[in-house]
C-alpha cells in the first residue's frame, strides 16, 4: 500500500496542477510535495522493518537499494519544490511532479522493461523544464538535451532486449523474464558472451542518463539553462537513478560473465569522466556549468566504487 501511494501521490498531484492556477496550484504543489516526502519516509521506514516491500504482485518493489534511492528523491524533491513557486506557470508544477513520478516509478519497479521506460519518461518530463525561459539557449540545450539521451536510451532498450531474448531463449517464461529477482536467480546459467554485450549496450545507455563521460555532453548546457530546482532534482537524483540501474545490471553481468568484464569498464568510465570533469571545471566561467561538472566528476567516483567492489565500495557508491 505505501509503494502504491508513493507513486500515487506525485501523478495525482501532476494531473490536479495542470488543472490549477494561482494560490491554488501554489497550494497542491506544496502538499503534493509534502505528501511525496512523507510517503518516502514510509517507504523507506517499511523496508527497514520488513527487509523487502511489495505491490501489485510483486510488480512493485522495494529493498535497500530502494529504499535509499526513494528517500533521496523525496528529500531532494521537496527541497527543490521550495524554489518552484518562483517559476510557477502553467506547465512548471506538473511537470515537476511528473518528473519526480517517473524517477520513483524507475526505482521502485520490479520490471527491467518498465524500469527503461520510466527513465525515458524522466527526459520527456524534464525536457520542458530545461526549455523553461524559452530563450535560444535553453531551447538549444534541451534539443541536446533530449537528443543524445534518447539515443542513449535506445541503446539502453537494445541491451535490454538482449538480456530478455537470453532469458527466454534458455527458460521460456515470458512473463517472468524481466524481473530482476528471475534475472538474479537465472544469471549463472545465462550465455556469458549475450550478456556482455548487453552490458557494453546497458553502460552506454544509461551511462547517458548518468552523465558517464563521454556520454556527458548534453550535461552542461542542461543544468546552466534549467530553473534551479530542475538542476537541483537532477543533479541530486536523476544521475543517480542512471547509476541506479547500472547496479542493478551488475550483479547479473557478475554471475553470467565474472565481475572483471564488468569492474574494467566500470572503472574506466569512472576515471574518465573524473578526468574531464576536472579539466572542464578550470575553464568554466558559469556557476551552473561548473556545478555539473562537479556532478560528472561525482558520478565518475561513483563508478569507480562500483567497479572496485566489495563491500565498501558499493556501499560507496
Amino acid at each position: 500500500m505505501t509503494l502504491l501511494a508513493l507513486l500515487a501521490i506525485p501523478l495525482a498531484g501532476a494531473l490536479l496542477l495542470a488543472q490549477s492556477r494561482g494560490r491554488l496550484a501554489t497550494a497542491v504543489h506544496a502538499l503534493t510535495a509534502a505528501l511525496t516526502l512523507a510517503a518516502s519516509v514510509a517507504v523507506a521506514l517499511a523496508v527497514h522493518r520488513e527487509g523487502v516491500v511489495t505491490a501489485l504482485g510483486g510488480f512493485l518493489r522495494a529493498d535497500a537499494l530502494s529504499a535509499w534511492m526513494v528517500a533521496l528523491i523525496g528529500l531532494v524533491g521537496a527541497l527543490a519544490a521550495t524554489e518552484a513557486p518562483r517559476y510557477a506557470s502553467g506547465r512548471f508544477y506538473p511537470l515537476f511532479h511528473l518528473f519526480v513520478f517517473t524517477m520513483l516509478l524507475a526505482v521502485t519497479t520490479d520490471d527491467v522493461g518498465l524500469m527503461w521506460v520510466a527513465v525515458e519518461g524522466t527526459t520527456l518530463a524534464s525536457v520542458f523544464l530545461v526549455n523553461f525561459e524559452g530563450t535560444r539557449a535553453s531551447l538549444e540545450a534541451a534539443y541536446k538535451y533530449l537528443l543524445i539521451c534518447s539515443v542513449g536510451i535506445a541503446i539502453a532498450f537494445l541491451g535490454t532486449v538482449l538480456v530478455y531474448f537470453a532469458d527466454i531463449q534458455l527458460f521460456g517464461d515470458e512473463v517472468d523474464a524481466l524481473r530482476w529477482t528471475t534475472l538474479l536467480r537465472v544469471a549463472p546459467r545465462l550465455p556469458p558472451r549475450v550478456i556482455e554485450l548487453a552490458f557494453v549496450f546497458l553502460v552506454v545507455g544509461y551511462g547517458t542518463k548518468a552523465g558517464l563521460a563521454p556520454m556527458h555532453t548534453w550535461l552542461p548546457d542542461a543544468h546552466s539553462e534549467a530553473p534551479a530546482p530542475v538542476s537541483a532534482l537532477m543533479s541530486g537524483v536523476l544521475l543517480s537513478v542512471g547509476v541506479y540501474a547500472l547496479l542493478r545490471f551488475k550483479p547479473v553481468v557478475d554471475l553470467a560473465a565474472g565481475p572483471a568484464f564488468a569492474r574494467r569498464i566500470l572503472l574506466a568510465l569512472g576515471l574518465a569522466s573524473m578526468a574531464v570533469a576536472a579539466l572542464f571545471l578550470w575553464t568554466s566561467q558559469n556557476f551552473k556549468r561548473m556545478l555539473a561538472y562537479s556532478s560528472v566528476e561525482h558520478i565518475g567516483i561513483a563508478c569507480l566504487g562500483l567497479g572496485f567492489g566489495g563491500a565498501w565500495g558499493v556501499t560507496g557508491a
